[in-house]
């Protein structure tokens, strides 16, 4: 039974992901760049769902629901467990997103950072396996049928995919594979852990000019 969370217009739906680590190498040279891959949401499937009062309903994500969303483009986060102090990325960066006739898929590049690492191997692990989807409905049908309330979202605006070890549908799955690098990703990787590196070290040179060391 999946949990809906409802945070002023944002709502978000959790997800469980049958964890399949798989790992494979394309390429016979050249670097290589490690991904998480899954379903992130599925379409066309009625999942029981329970509101905050405890009440629950049949609830399906239209297969259409998405198109406009990917096709303008705006930026939608990666974050873990739905916390903004653990953004990991975004559309615009290492986070890939892609319809299908049965869902939303993704793959997500993690950089090199020590946290991105531990949630890429909490995920090999299975303590991650779970996603969530933070988005605001924007067009949806209610209908009752044998005593059965049914909920259908036609349109939504998606602002976020998280990964969670909190589990609900059993119809998504992520998992870890190897593929040969493409458009400089390692470089692109490298580069911002250097970027980060030297504002650290000049912060710490601004704290010790300040104490007068």
């Amino acid at each position: 039974m999946s949990l809906v969370v409802v945070m002023g217009l944002l709502e978000k739906r959790v997800f469980p992901l049958r964890v399949m680590p798989t790992i494979e190498t394309r390429g016979k040279s050249g670097q290589t760049v490690e991904v998480l891959t899954g379903r992130a949401a599925v379409f066309d499937e009625f999942t029981e769902m329970k509101d905050l009062l405890g009440d629950t309903f049949q609830e399906q994500f239209a297969a259409g629901c998405m198109t406009e969303i990917l096709d303008d483009g705006h930026k939608i986060m990666a974050l873990f467990n739905h916390d903004w102090s653990g953004l990991l990325g975004s559309t615009e960066d290492n986070l890939t997103l892609a319809l299908k006739s049965d869902g939303l898929y993704f793959e997500f590049v993690p950089k090199r950072f020590e946290f991105d690492r531990r949630i890429a191997e909490l995920v090999r692990t299975g303590t991650i396996d779970g996603c969530s989807i933070g988005f605001k409905v924007i067009r949806d049908k209610w209908e009752v049928k044998n005593e059965k309330t049914f909920h259908t979202i036609e349109a939504l605006d998606l602002f976020e995919v998280t990964f969670t070890p909190i589990p609900a549908y059993a119809q998504t799955a992520i998992g870890i594979k190897v593929r040969e690098a493409i458009n400089g990703e390692t470089e692109a990787t490298e580069r911002e852990e250097r970027r980060q590196i030297l504002a650290y070290v000049e912060r710490i040179s601004s704290m010790l000019d300040v104490i007068g060391l």
